[in-house]
């Protein structure tokens, strides 16, 4: 049986490193303003390194957020466990085989992202 390789980029920050069992939780958002409709969040999964324990993720998997400034900093320490509303679409397992995490820079505007694939 041929192994299966998945590739995931998000838009977080996610140093698991080659060798760790992963889980990947994708969630349905609603967008849109006069006619909501829930789409898959692609990009912003939370991920959990089954070895270590560690989740890696967005504010708005564990707390509900009403539009940040994505240069403002909230001391408030969000809840340890996710949302319960939020809704599940696809959860992928596997081991790490590859994770980058680099700079993509835009102006002067600069974001983080991780690509990391998984050996499902």
């Amino acid at each position: 049986m041929e192994a299966t390789i998945r590739t995931f980029a998000v838009a977080h920050i996610a140093p698991i490193p080659v060798g760790h069992r992963i889980e990947v939780r994708f969630f349905a958002v609603e967008r849109g303003v006069f006619k909501k409709t829930r789409h898959v969040s692609l990009d912003q999964p939370s991920i959990t390194d089954l070895d270590t324990g560690i989740v890696y993720g967005s504010t708005w998997h564990h707390a509900e957020e009403l539009g940040v400034s994505t240069s403002a900093f909230d001391p408030k320490v969000p809840p340890t466990e996710l949302r319960t509303n939020l809704v599940t679409e696809e959860v992928v397992s596997g081991r790490v085989v590859a994770c980058r995490l680099h700079t993509v820079m835009g102006g002067t505007t600069w974001r983080v992202q991780t690509t990391v694939s998984i050996q499902v």
